[in-house]
């Protein structure tokens, strides 16, 4: 049997690891998408494997965060159903020639994506996100970051685009200014919001959730680490009632709102600093794209090609955005 290049890496990491042969051509399924995910079959069990980007992991400070955040999601595993990364020598970051890993064990479960999202399932999300929040936890030895605001350089990549003839370019020249008004009142945002932080997920998008017997289980906690908790509810009614069309659906957003503010309390808070601070997630996101896109991130073709679908698709979603904060905000008032 001819193996591939995958099998015999993957094969080596459970030999150095300790954990059973493979039993089977490891399979590629739907992740992230900044790193590729395989199920991997042994014997006795499966297991999820993540073969992290190696671009994100050149970056200063990403190695201890993935760490810090496996950490985070294990002292709220006592208040939510979470899946962590399997650790070795309290580590749960692996290399093998060159290459980082995180190792799981399988859950057979699904994401629920909009428009088949119903309202059970936003209330049960709202609780969770509640309790989260409420939890207070601390993580010996981590401090609150620094405010990491950014003017990203949106006139840079429309001259770096228009150099190459970038599909996008004639989509961003429209938007430009859009962009930059954004980007500076969601760095206003974050200053007036800083005060307030909690240790959480911070990107509980609906793919970072897998339903089994219609119970949620919390993956991916690569973002975790603290953030203004009406920030973080403001981005899952955003994701969570979603009418699949970026409309938002009045009685899911209620319904995981009412959830959460049953655990977490009523929210007294400036409303247009948090909506302005929504715009943050998917800006950040933009940036690295249009990076991507251009080759400055990764040389790869697969990863400029997925830049550019990453770039068209968070342009719309951030016009989307804007179009939902004056109706989120009457909802919310």
């Amino acid at each position: 049997m001819c193996y591939s290049e995958t099998y015999i890496q993957i094969e080596k990491l459970f030999n150095k690891y300790g954990l059973e042969k493979l039993i089977k051509e490891p399979k590629q399924v739907t992740g992230g998408l900044m790193h590729k995910m395989y199920q991997i079959i042994t014997k006795h069990k499966k297991y999820a494997v993540k073969e992290l980007n190696p671009s994100v992991m050149q970056r200063n400070g990403v190695k201890e965060h993935i760490v810090n955040s496996e950490r985070i999601a294990k002292a709220l595993d006592k208040i939510v159903p979470v899946i962590t990364a399997m650790q070795f020598n309290d580590n749960p970051l692996l290399m093998l020639d060159g290459q980082y890993y995180m190792i799981f064990e399988w859950v057979d479960g699904m994401s629920i994506f909009p428009p088949h999202i119903s309202s059970e399932n936003c209330i049960k999300m709202g609780t969770l996100l509640g309790k989260m929040h409420t939890a207070n936890i601390i993580i010996p030895g981590m401090h609150k970051e620094k405010n990491e605001t950014e003017i990203y350089e949106w006139d840079k990549y429309l001259l770096l685009g228009q150099e190459i003839s970038a599909e996008w370019v004639h989509e961003l020249s429209e938007m430009i200014d859009k962009l930059k008004k954004w980007n500076k009142e969601f760095n206003e945002a974050c200053n007036l919001l800083s005060g307030y932080l909690v240790l959480s997920h911070r990107d509980l998008d609906p793919k970072n959730v897998m339903w089994k017997d219609n119970n949620p289980y919390i993956i991916d906690w690569e973002s975790a680490g603290y953030v203004n908790p009406y920030q973080e509810l403001l981005e899952m009614l955003n994701y969570w009632a979603n009418k699949g069309n970026g409309e938002l659906d009045k009685d899911k957003f209620d319904a995981l709102y009412n959830a959460y503010i049953t655990i977490a309390g009523s929210c007294q808070v400036n409303w247009e600093m948090v909506l302005a601070s929504g715009f943050g997630g998917m800006l950040g996101w933009l940036n690295y794209s249009f990076k991507r896109s251009l080759g400055i991130e990764s040389t790869s073709l697969e990863e400029k090609e997925l830049g550019t679908e990453q770039v068209f698709g968070t342009m719309k979603a951030l016009r989307q955005y804007a179009q939902n904060t004056v109706l989120v905000k009457n909802w919310l008032d």
